[in-house]
């Protein structure tokens, strides 16, 4: 199994590409048919989206990848479990051979939903990262030694559309904790990629050296928006317009300004229905 880090500095190509999947709500394998023909280099497992019980990530990487001997990510929220049981899936992943994964705190939950479930928040994501480090150099989270050691390549995530001066201290500790690439929320301000990394420059007097899989959400009517959607490119959606080439423009943006890993966010239905061949589409178009 490929490592995202280590892919990302050999690449013969022009960029490296992560799709984002949805495990399913229930225990049908089904589902795994529709990621069939997805001519992504990753596809990364996303951790309850919704906020709803689902498949595991971790569970759902390892049948993808047996299923299509696809490299996968895992997503891991540290929401929902307190240190011993990251710890545990930590070692769990790297027993079934699942090299990569995604630290990320999880969002909130609502008033609504805190009356079905409490967070745990145990820890940080950026602990979470750390930890999974030394879990590499043959440590558990206690800092006990173990007989052997592990290959966990885990990065974390970046939102642009927040702001970007409390991102760049985030970012900084998710690089310090051992964080090995990044995928960033899907934003439609183009800018805010050169402000990010101008203002990074700015603030430790270096280059952010760290992979980063730049985010580009496909856009649908009655789906779903990451982020705020520009006047004109809604009311090009609410009119039924076909938005791939939109994606396939903000695409090659990305690869032009010099972007070496894409991150793809296929369109999300209202109720959780993805379309994949949406994806593999886009990506066709520089292949």
């Amino acid at each position: 199994m490929a490592r995202v880090d280590i892919t990302y500095v050999n690449q013969t190509k022009s960029f490296v590409s992560i799709v984002d999947v949805s495990p399913p709500r229930d225990t049908s394998l089904n589902t795994l048919e529709n990621l069939k023909g997805l001519n992504s280099d990753f596809l990364s497992i996303a951790y309850s989206p919704g906020k709803i019980p689902r498949i595991d990530s971790l569970i759902y990487a390892y049948l993808v990848k047996q299923r299509y001997g696809i490299d996968v990510i895992f997503s891991t929220a540290t929401r929902d479990m307190n240190k011993l049981a990251l710890g545990t899936r930590m070692m769990s992943a790297s027993i079934m051979g699942l090299e990569n994964a995604i630290a990320l705190n999880g969002d909130s939950f609502s008033e609504k939903e805190l009356g079905l479930q409490f967070p745990v928040y145990n820890q940080k994501s950026t602990e979470l990262i750390f930890d999974a480090n030394r879990l590499n150099s043959g440590f558990d989270n206690r800092g006990f030694k173990l007989p052997s050691s592990s290959s966990i390549c885990i990065g974390g995530t970046i939102n642009l559309n927040n702001d970007l001066d409390n991102e760049l201290l985030l970012t900084q500790k998710k690089i310090l904790s051992g964080a090995s690439f990044f995928v960033t929320q899907p934003t439609f301000n183009f800018c805010n990629k050169e402000i990010f990394l101008s203002l990074y420059r700015k603030n430790f007097g270096y280059e952010l050296k760290v992979p980063i899989f730049w985010g580009i959400q496909l856009l649908v009517k009655n789906g779903l928006r990451l982020a705020k959607v520009p006047k004109d490119i809604e009311a090009a959606i609410e009119a039924g317009e076909n938005m791939l080439p939109y994606a396939i423009t903000q695409m090659r943006s990305y690869i032009d300004s010099g972007a070496h890993g894409i991150y793809i966010v296929p369109p999300i239905f209202r109720g959780g229905r993805r379309d994949y061949d949406s994806a593999i589409s886009l990506l066709s178009n520089f292949n």
